[in-house]
């Protein structure tokens, strides 16, 4: 079975947009992984890891375990620095936000 980390790593080969880059690298950041992946990769990950069928109800609870789950769900540029779960994240955040 592919586990979760494995899953992730694969995903640094695939080319993203510069959005899915940073949410990627601030859930990588977070959960101290040098990976970036996605929302849909997250969720593809943890189903394949737990033999789960993907849903997004579930992968949220997953999220916002990490206190994530308002960086997914609203637009990076409006989550607030104060909400984050890292000082990495936090940093990510703010200089994503006065470029």
């Amino acid at each position: 079975m592919i586990t979760i980390i494995e899953r992730m790593q694969e995903s640094i080969t695939r080319i993203r947009t510069p959005k899915e880059i940073r949410v990627g690298t601030a859930i990588a950041e977070t959960i101290g992984l040098s990976a970036i992946f996605t929302v849909e990769e997250v969720r593809e990950a943890v189903a394949l890891a737990n033999g789960k069928p993907k849903n997004d109800g579930w992968i949220y609870q997953v999220l916002d375990s990490m206190e994530l789950k308002g960086l997914i769900e609203a637009d990076i540029d409006t989550v607030p620095v104060e909400y984050t779960a890292t000082p990495a994240l936090g940093q990510l955040l703010e200089a994503h936000q006065t470029e």
